[in-house]
């Protein structure tokens, strides 16, 4: 019997795009993102349940953004930000009351290709990095730029963001909340999105 325990891509002998590892029962264990064989884009690992464990995205090799620590049962435990790998803030919810997560129902890299794809803009190659508030109704609002490569890529990324379909908001103590999100995005030359 084979059992598949990684997928993933090469290119020049380095690893390029997502790699998915799995256990020997077929879950997700980690998904890591590279570009040149260096960290570039989402990170997450999995419980043996599949539940998410850690959440967050690297940005030429250095920690960026939002960081989610998470409880089996799916609540957040700790919350970091980074900046160009450096650890700004912490958040532990342990003896708080419980935090859920902002996450949409929709895939939402996709959706952003999409709206990329329709407003014709050609393969790039670069990082992009933004920041987003999720409201209490599920409506990202307030997108902001941390990092571009094209002003007018950008420009195109922060109005998907505004015209995005709603997310599930955040939960804390059972009533819906803002959060802010961060989130990378890493584009090779042939214009994919990993």
């Amino acid at each position: 019997m084979v059992v598949l325990t990684e997928t993933g891509y090469y290119a020049n002998g380095m690893r390029d795009g997502n790699f998915v590892r799995f256990n020997t029962f077929g879950q997700k264990l980690s998904l890591e993102t590279y570009r040149a064989d260096t960290l570039n884009g989402a990170y997450e690992t999995y419980y043996n349940n599949g539940g998410l464990r850690l959440q967050g995205n690297y940005q030429d090799g250095l920690m960026v953004g939002d960081w989610y620590y998470f409880k089996q049962d799916s609540a957040v435990q700790i919350h970091e930000y980074y900046a160009n790998g450096r650890l700004k803030k912490t958040e532990d919810f342990t003896d708080k009351k419980l935090l859920y997560r902002a996450y949409c129902k929709y895939d939402f890299y996709a959706f952003i290709g999409k709206w990329l794809k329709a407003a014709g803009f050609p393969p790039t190659h670069g990082d992009i990095v933004v920041s987003f508030t999720i409201a209490a109704n599920g409506q990202p609002t307030e997108p902001k730029l941390l990092l571009g490569i094209d002003k007018k890529l950008d420009e195109a990324i922060l109005a998907a963001i505004r015209n995005s379909p709603y997310w599930v908001p955040a939960e804390q103590d059972n009533l819906p909340v803002s959060q802010q999100i961060t989130i990378a995005f890493a584009y090779k030359e042939d214009g994919r999105k990993h």
